[in-house]
């Protein structure tokens, strides 16, 4: 994941926090290997849905 030049390692949570990313910020999502299509789909419906599956 990419924010503002910045990039994080989306299997860090930690990594990811380091991102500073705020309320609005564009996010850049790459993924590779075998399921990776269907996790871009999976993590853009999720933001797309304002995380409404973690309430």
């Amino acid at each position: 994941m990419r924010c503002e030049g910045r990039q994080a390692d989306g299997r860090s949570i930690l990594s990811l926090m380091t991102l500073g990313a705020a309320h609005g910020a564009e996010l850049e999502l790459e993924a590779e290997g075998e399921g990776a299509q269907d996790l871009i789909q999976a993590l853009i419906q999720l933001f797309a849905g304002g995380f409404s599956e973690l309430d």
